[in-house]
């Protein structure tokens, strides 16, 4: 296989706003180019230098690299997204083998208390689609058993204004429905599930909104998402490792469906991760409590909201 690797640096003054669509523009080319083994861009966390953002596309050979680069698809992005921000660009195309590729894990320590795993210097606090659709009276989703939709409201502003004033960042994630991300398998289970033709999420709307009660405020990110799990959108891992975030604190709905999928991505990628039991619904009480064991025989330590403030007050304290 080849790898394709481009690092570039965007000229000085380039908006947030250029930098987001260019690297939307070019991640949306690893659905749409059959020539592509995988694809992924984000900011340059190996620091190589000079360069703000790497690209890597894998293909299968010399002729299909070049099929890729000839693309229509291709072509319009890197025109009218990606060279006209560009002040430098380096390529480099190399044969692998993918059976060889080591896998590093991302975090090597090994920690067993909570108040280690949640030191606010390595953590963020991730509220998983909070959104009017989900958990407002009115919301097109809001149907079945709402116990521990309504339950989970107060701990998690509480939880939100906790990690805000400890210096934990916040990160949000909103799903949406749109024609464009929609495909057949999605589509089909919507209908196996009783949802078929359900208008929801659709951006611009009310349902889509995250809620007031959590609205995320100025310089906290939000995370699109278009399928269960967060990771989906490589934003989410990029973000999260300019942060420097080691372990993920998990709020939202629902606990069985995005929430579950989102710690399921998260802790194969190496992150601990932490779902607060009493910040998390879903609208089955049996899958929330069966979604509740299943992480925590696989992937998650449970807590809750007040442990973790808790751990963090220790902290805070021996910080005097």
């Amino acid at each position: 296989m080849i790898k394709h690797v481009v690092l570039v640096k965007v000229k000085p003054g380039t908006s947030q706003e250029q930098i987001d669509a260019m690297v939307a523009g070019y991640n949306s080319m690893k659905d749409a180019i059959p020539e592509l083994v995988s694809w992924s861009m984000g900011p340059n966390l190996r620091g190589d230098g000079e360069f703000s953002h790497a690209m890597v596309a894998v293909v299968e050979n010399l002729e299909t690299l070049k099929r890729y680069v000839d693309h229509p698809l291709h072509q319009r992005v890197s025109a009218e997204l990606g060279r006209p921000i560009f002040e430098k660009r380096v390529i480099a195309d190399y044969e692998f083998d993918p059976e060889a590729e080591p896998w590093e894990p991302q975090v090597k320590e090994v920690w067993t208390e909570l108040v280690e795993a949640v030191r606010p210097e390595h953590t963020a606090l991730i509220v998983i689609d909070v959104q009017n659709d989900f958990s407002a009276p009115g919301g097109a989703r809001m149907k079945g058993d709402l116990t521990t939709i309504e339950a989970m409201k107060e701990p998690t502003q509480r939880m939100v204004e906790a990690a805000r004033a400890i210096g934990v960042p916040v990160v949000y994630t909103q799903a949406q429905t749109d024609a464009e991300h929609d495909n057949g398998p999605i589509l089909a289970r919507r209908q196996r599930v009783g949802l078929g033709g359900a208008k929801y999420t659709i951006p611009g709307t009310w349902g889509w909104e995250i809620c007031d009660f959590v609205a995320p405020r100025s310089g906290e990110v939000t995370i699109p998402k278009w399928h269960h799990s967060a990771f989906t959108n490589p934003k989410m891992d990029a973000t999260l490792r300019i942060l420097g975030a080691k372990t993920l604190l998990f709020t939202g709905i629902a606990t069985n469906g995005c929430v579950e999928a989102t710690v399921r991505d998260a802790f194969a990628r190496g992150y601990y991760t932490v779902v607060l039991a009493d910040c998390v619904g879903a609208y089955d009480l049996d899958l929330q409590r069966y979604s509740l064991k299943n992480m925590a025989t696989h992937f998650a330590l449970i807590s809750s909201s007040q442990e973790v403030q808790k751990a963090w007050a220790q902290v805070a304290a021996v910080a005097r």
